[in-house]
């Protein structure tokens, strides 16, 4: 591993407002109690990881978590980072998403969708804000090649993080998002990135997780695979009624159908 970089990446813990659907950007908010149990599991499933050096975005939220997994590392200095800030969105922030996404549906469909987004009023354009997020990712990798980093970071840097190391999203497709306090891991390598792991949240499986009432419902897929003489039959139907599984994956395998060897329900 001496020629490599790995950088693992926290997202910050759920903060009040996530929880009641107020746009942040670089307005400095503190974690809900739910966002501090998430900094402690994400600390609990770090400490006994090595990891030579900490940047953190200089906000309440992400240091407080940072915070939390130094405890189990107290060699480690943070070094707060105002490059790791969210996306400064200027007037936008502070208000109510649904306010925002009937106003401003360009900006607001931007955190799903590769948008170029040339004018945020009061703020920065998403292309400063990605050469922001870019330029200081692959400097730390450079300067820490065969060291193990932890970045502290925001939702919106990582998705820039991940345009940045797997490319655009084709078409009409939607971004993959990532969870409060969940794990990303990155290899850096004679100048090539490489995903290793994408929102990892195995640490927060007994913490209840809030669903907020202004994002889109969670859609889960009922995969039927039917086998038939001469073939493998796949069908997909989505199933928007559920509003909570315990389990990502359910397969039933009785079934009265006999052609159908397999139930399996898939969370998005």
């Amino acid at each position: 591993m001496n020629d490599v970089c790995e950088i693992i990446i926290v997202r910050h813990g759920e903060t009040i407002a996530n929880k009641t659907g107020i746009l942040q950007g670089h307005l400095d908010t503190a974690l809900s109690e739910t966002g501090i149990l998430q900094a402690d599991a994400v600390a609990r499933r770090l400490k006994k990881q090595h990891f030579d050096i900490v940047y953190c975005s200089d906000l309440e939220r992400a240091m407080t978590t940072a915070e939390k997994i130094a405890v189990f590392h107290p060699d480690l200095k943070i070094i707060p980072s105002p490059e790791l800030r969210e996306w400064n969105l200027g007037d936008l922030q502070g208000r109510l998403y649904n306010e925002l996404i009937n106003e401003y549906p360009e900006i607001m469909g931007a955190f799903k969708k590769d948008n170029d987004i040339p004018f945020v009023p009061g703020g920065e354009s998403s292309e400063a804000f990605h050469q922001r997020i870019v330029s200081f990712f692959d400097r730390i990798a450079a300067e820490n090649t065969g060291k193990r980093v932890l970045l502290v970071t925001h939702g919106g840097v990582m998705q820039r993080i991940l345009l940045h190391t797997t490319g655009h999203i084709n078409g009409n497709n939607i971004r993959p998002l990532c969870a409060n306090a969940s794990l990303s891991v990155f290899k850096y390598k004679s100048g090539k990135w490489q995903l290793i792991t994408w929102n990892d949240t195995a640490h927060l499986e007994n913490i209840e997780m809030q669903h907020y009432p202004y994002l889109p419902p969670l859609f889960f897929y009922l995969t039927i695979v039917t086998h038939t003489k001469h073939s493998v039959n796949m069908d997909i139907f989505h199933i928007t009624h559920i509003n909570k599984i315990k389990k990502t994956t359910l397969r039933v395998i009785v079934f009265e159908i006999s052609k159908i060897k397999e139930l399996k329900f898939c969370s998005s």
